[in-house]
């Protein structure tokens, strides 16, 4: 399988010791190209997983590429230059939609997290109107953020214009320099927006959107054909979770390390925010798929459901199994 170069970042592991039967034996560690649709804090289990351990731990050996959106993400997945694509519901809803053969089999985070901010010259969310709203692609999260909160503003969404911009540092740019007049903006992007004295339009948190805004989700093929691999990613996941929930420090200096973030305070605020939220579970709500499929324009839509873009055969055997339960 190709691998993706861009913002590679490979592990040195290539033997580890895995037990099995109960009897340790060294084997040759499985290379996996895992995709990231943006590095943000959402995906703070991940780079720990990464960067601890726990994915050598499981057998692999990680190479982790930064595909700037949800969308990217999941092209690359379909295009076989990753093996996991770890992204937004919405991003693999268009693409399932579209014929690809892709699902979800857990997730780490359920919700849309982050604040609406304007630049200095919008006071109120009723002067977005014939303005210009900065989201990374359209199909993203942060698209659909964008169609839900000009709704809740009571605007139409031919009031505002929509543009592609990039990541949040590139939106934050965009938004500093009025080139925009809103977007949407998630730790610690949306600290340095207040920072900066940018007007907070409205937190995400008090819209309640329950969503599935990261999970990792593999080829279906590669779940008939690596079902094993698959479990042992999801026991990484579900080992790294709660360790990166419990280890303040050194979870704080991986986002430090992975978001590029000198603050230290900043970066502390940021794990803070997020740590709570992340499901040690991995699972998958079943309001996860509500959102997307209310705002597309699809027809498959009204008749889809969370089997249509989830596999969660592996994650419910490790449940019965009791090993989460063993991870408290």
């Amino acid at each position: 399988m190709k691998r993706g170069k861009s913002f590679a970042i490979g592990a040195v592991a290539c033997l580890v010791s895995l037990v099995v039967g109960g009897t340790d034996r060294v084997v040759s560690a499985e290379k996996i190209t895992i995709g990231l649709s943006s590095t943000d804090a959402l995906y703070g289990p991940w780079f720990y997983a990464h960067e601890k351990g726990y994915f050598t731990k499981h057998g692999f050996e990680t190479t982790i590429n930064i595909l700037e959106s949800g969308t990217r993400c999941v092209q690359a997945l379909v295009g076989q230059s990753i093996d996991v694509c770890a992204a937004d519901g919405s991003a693999l809803m268009n693409a399932v939609f579209a014929g690809s053969d892709i699902a979800y089999v857990g997730s780490t985070f359920n919700y849309v997290a982050g604040d609406i901010y304007g630049n200095r010259n919008v006071t109120s969310p009723a002067m977005i109107k014939s303005g210009k709203w900065a989201i990374s692609t359209f199909g993203a999260e942060s698209h659909m953020v964008a169609r839900i909160t000009i709704k809740h503003f009571n605007l139409a969404e031919n009031d505002v214009t929509i543009l592609q911009i990039g990541n949040q540092n590139n939106r934050l740019a965009a938004l500093d320099t009025g080139q925009v007049q809103a977007t949407s903006l998630a730790p610690p992007a949306n600290f340095r927006a207040a920072a900066m004295g940018l007007p907070r339009l409205a937190k995400l948190s008090d819209l309640g959107l329950e969503y599935l805004s990261v999970g990792p989700a593999v080829s279906k093929k590669y779940i008939q054909q690596q079902r094993a691999s698959v479990k042992r990613l999801l026991q990484a996941l579900g080992e790294a979770t709660p360790a990166y929930q419990k280890d303040r420090e050194g979870a704080v200096e991986v986002l430090q390390k992975w978001l590029k973030i000198t603050d230290r305070k900043q970066a502390e605020d940021t794990w803070e925010y997020f740590a709570p939220s992340h499901d040690v579970n991995l699972r998958v709500t079943p309001k996860s798929f509500d959102i997307p499929l209310r705002f597309s324009d699809n027809p498959k839509a009204p008749t889809a459901k969370i089997s249509d873009f989830a596999d969660l055969s592996i994650l419910e055997e490790l449940h019965k199994e009791g090993f989460f339960q063993k991870l408290k």
